[in-house]
Parts: C-alpha cells; structure tokens; sequence
C-alpha cells in the first residue's frame, strides 16, 4: 500500500498575478495564435463510438499520468459532456484507466458503481438518484450506460470503478449505516437517528446554504459516537466483517465533513480538520488511492475551479502536491454559445433550471483558440512553456467562461486566470449549448428559458 502525504506549504505563495506585475512583456498576439495552430491536435468529432485516431498523440502527452483530470468551464455544456464520453472512452480502452471519480456526492454514487459493475438497479434512477442535478442529464446517463455495457464485456482487472468525491446527501449511508447498527449494536440506533435527522434536514439545501447554528451543535455529539465507532472497531468487527466496518466508516467521515464545511468560525470543539469542499473532496481522493492494492489509474471530473493547480485549498493544488507531474489537469474550455444551470435565489434556494448565455469578447483565454480556425482542438500546454511568446501569454491574467451550477442569472461570468499555474492542457471546443435534462429532473425541476 502506498502512503500518501498530504503537504502544506506554510511558504509564501507568490501568485502569478505578481508574477505577470513584474513581467513587462507585451502579449504577441500574431505568435500566441500561431504556435497554437501550428501545435494544437485538432478534434474531429466529439462523438462517442467513433475511431480514436485523432487522439492517438495525447498518450505521449498522458502516459505518465496516474490522475487525469477533467475540466470544464460550464456544468453545463453538452458539447463537454460528449467530449468527456469520447475521452473517457479513450484513457479506458487505450490507457488502462479503471478509475473514475467525479464531483459528486460519495454516499449517493454508491449505486452508479453497482449499476455499472454489477447490473443493479436502472440507469436512470442511479444517474437522478446521486441527487447533484448538473449530472442528472442525458449525456451524462449514456456515459454510464456505455461504463455498465464496457465493463459486461472485460475481465474484472479491466473494469471500470465509479466514485463520488463529495460530501453531501448522505441519505443512502444513513440507510446503511442503521442497518450496520441494527446487526452489531442496536442500543446505539436512537442517538444516531436523531442526529440522522437534524443532518438530513439540513442537507436538503444546498451546501452553500447550510447553516452553521445548525451544524455547530450537532458537531460534538456526533464526534463522540464517531469517537464510539472507532474505538469499538474490533468488537464491531467480530461480528461483521472488516470492509463491512470501513464501508460504514467512510460513510461515517463523509458525514462529518458535511458538518464540518458549514462551520466557518474557528471553534475548539472542532477536533478535526476544518476545511472546504475542494480540500475535503482532495483528501477523499487521496484516502481512495491510498487504500487502492493496484497500481491503478484514475479519472477525474470536476469543474475547472477544482482541477487547477493553483491555491493551496483547491483540489489540483493538492493532488499536484502529492503527485506532481503525474497529476495532469485539463481544462475544457467554449468561446461562445450558451450553457444549462440552476437559477441560484437570493434566499440560496435552488430556482428553475435556465440557459445562460456565452458573450464573446476579444482577447479573452478562448478567442485565441478560436482564432486558430479550429473549432475544437487540444494543446499540451507543458510544451508551450518552451516558447518565449507562449510563456509570456501563459503568465500574463487573462479571462476565461466560468460557468458555476446554482447560479445567479446574468450569464457566464469571466473570470482571470495565469494558466501557466493553473492547467497542463486545453481542450477547446467554439461552440456550447445546454446539456439535456433527463425526464426524471424534468419532473422535479421547471424552465424559465
């Protein structure tokens, strides 16, 4: 087994704003846009189901990679997701990769992993039922239907795993977790439950939204039974099994750092880590491979706030620590067009479900893609940085789409970004439109487009 450090820099961290202040350079447009044409490896489609064989030169980009991952400007945009598909695909078949983890809930992913490994369930109830509503879409749902119809067909070692990331909705571990206690220690199950409930309640909003009046009270109380669990793991053990106990376990840490995110104030009750969503879903990575027996290979999707590896909280910055250039952080990128979100309130509620327009705007990060002529492409940008012209443009703050899930309604935001400490590769694709609800979030949610 390996053992993971997990660093902290307690250093200075030099942004590179800072550096970009102290660099004069002006940006050479003309050169910037024809080394990326002239370097970039155009896409021909974003189908799945088609040859790989415009792909074929990103395994001497990636074949060193034990983690890459999967960006996206938007949660929304359909184009991403079928690029992903077609991707995903590739790092399985070509590859070897067998592990795919997402920012999603860990207790409500449970079940795509026994739908694609297994045959459980149908596929739409595990794809609505893991409850983020960014990922309960078509282009989603076929991913996995394609994971479930690979994985029929391939000998275990080559299986595709899937795992959630993410604290939050934590039903499907409460569940199991009672019916762990109703085997090995009944007398436990009323404190539990009504601590299962205050949490469960609360849970139902957004995290964003969760209140630390709520989560602070409950936090002792609940660390002393974790404290319970642990400590009687031996006897609990006896009567069960090892992997039944770190299974409920898992379920048991998630749940506190659902607590522990809505607490914001320094409290000395808190005796573990406080942290946020992007450090905790690094740490639930981290732990997985660490428990992993194989030399395996992982896939990663998340927005591109989580995969860069800039800012010591977020998750690439952390993952680049520990494994440095074996951690490969792409960006998916649009220039133009419009995306799926949910229309954030101002109470933090969830509101309809709402297209949001892409503007365009020169000398964004994407019109120099765009200017390339291709219309997707990908570019290696660990290369680029031996190009003076390039180097220059990659230190240089520069805006980008971003595109969050709950949103506020004015369209895609643009934020500043060096890519130079922030992301390995692009992939670039001009056109975004809308991913495409299943019936079941439909059902649930109401349009306002």
């Amino acid at each position: 087994m390996k053992t993971i450090l997990l660093t902290v820099s307690i250093s200075l961290w030099v942004t590179g704003f800072t550096i970009a202040q102290q660099n004069s350079a002006i940006i050479n447009d003309k050169e910037v846009i024809s080394w990326l044409k002239q370097n970039a490896v155009p896409i021909k489609t974003i189908e799945s189901g088609n040859s790989f064989k415009d792909l074929k030169l990103l395994k001497k980009t990636l074949k060193d990679a034990k983690i890459v991952a999967l960006g996206e400007s938007t949660h929304g945009t359909s184009e991403f997701f079928k690029m992903k598909h077609r991707l995903i695909a590739f790092l399985v078949k070509e590859m070897g990769f067998t592990q795919f983890a997402m920012e999603a809930p860990i207790a409500s992913s449970v079940p795509i992993n026994e739908y694609i490994l297994y045959g459980k369930g149908d596929l739409y109830s595990v794809v609505s039922g893991q409850k983020y509503d960014a990922w309960d879409m078509e282009e989603f749902a076929d991913l996995i239907e394609w994971l479930k119809d690979y994985n029929s067909k391939v000998p275990d070692n080559k299986k595709v795993h899937f795992f959630g990331l993410s604290m939050g909705y934590n039903d499907i571990g409460r569940e199991r977790t009672i019916a762990y206690l109703r085997k090995v220690a009944p007398e436990k199950i009323p404190t539990v439950v009504s601590l299962f409930q205050i949490l469960a309640k609360e849970e139902e909003k957004v995290f964003i939204a969760q209140k630390e009046s709520v989560m602070l009270p409950l936090l002792k109380p609940y660390q002393q039974f974790l404290s319970e669990f642990i400590a009687e793991k031996d006897k609990l053990i006896a009567n069960t099994s090892i992997t039944e106990w770190e299974t409920i376990y898992q379920y048991l840490k998630v749940m506190e750092q659902s607590i522990l995110q809505a607490i914001k104030s320094p409290q000395s009750s808190v005796t573990t880590i406080q942290s946020n969503r992007n450090t905790y879903m690094a740490l639930n990575l981290l732990n997985k491979i660490e428990q992993e027996t194989t030399d395996a290979k992982y896939i990663v999707w998340a927005h591109d706030y989580h995969i860069g590896v800039a800012g010591k909280n977020k998750m690439g910055y952390l993952l680049r620590e520990n494994f440095g250039s074996q951690y490969y952080s792409m960006s998916f990128e649009c220039y133009r067009g419009s995306f799926q979100a949910m229309v954030l309130n101002p109470d933090k509620s969830f509101g309809p479900l709402r297209a949001e327009n892409i503007s365009t705007e020169e000398k964004n990060i994407d019109w120099y893609f765009y200017r390339t002529g291709y219309d997707k492409l990908f570019v290696d940008l660990r290369e680029a940085h031996k190009n003076m012209d390039m180097n220059t443009w990659m230190e240089t703050p520069q805006k980008k789409v971003q595109g969050g899930w709950p949103y506020g309604g004015k369209g895609a935001i643009k934020v500043k970004v060096v890519l130079k400490d922030r992301y390995d590769g692009i992939l670039f694709i001009e056109e975004s439109t809308p991913t495409h609800p299943t019936k079941a979030l439909k059902r649930r949610g109401t349009f306002d487009n």
